[in-house]
């Protein structure tokens, strides 16, 4: 009898360092997912802070407000719901061509706004194919699904 006794707290400690080991594993794997998305988040921002520098300062030029024509067609791009009754729409002032291919826009229905990033394919002159790449609701910016 005193054999068995002793098998169970033996069997209970091993049994607990499996599910310890278990859930060590799972948690390190999760750490680093967590910082691989940090990272990926950090190069986006970076990129974005690159791509925003050649900016015109002095109002849009013909190409962009082209471009911001086009992009304002296109309301259903907006990557967030409008609230308290509103309706999101482009602020085609506010938009800024990046470099080629890229613009960025922004968005507001009154109650809630949000910063865009988009690329384009074509001509401004003709009809453009719009992609949403990354977005800022607020929350920092993320990369579209």
């Amino acid at each position: 009898m005193k054999g068995k006794t002793v098998g169970w707290p033996l069997l209970c400690a091993v049994l607990c360092a499996i599910f310890l080991v278990g859930a060590l594993t799972l948690y390190f794997k999760g750490q680093q997912e967590i910082q691989s998305l940090h990272e990926q988040i950090i190069h986006l921002e970076n990129q974005l802070e690159t791509a925003a520098a050649p900016v015109v300062q002095s109002g849009q030029t013909q190409e962009e407000e082209l471009l911001a024509d086009s992009l304002a067609q296109h309301p259903e791009l907006i990557p967030i719901e409008a609230e308290l009754g509103g309706t999101m729409r482009f602020y085609p002032q506010l938009t800024k061509k990046l470099n080629e291919g890229y613009v960025y826009a922004y968005g507001e229905d009154g109650h809630v706004a949000v910063d865009m990033l988009f690329h384009y394919q074509g001509q401004p002159e003709e009809s453009l194919e719009w992609t949403l790449v990354a977005y800022d609701d607020g929350g920092g910016w993320r990369m579209a699904a």
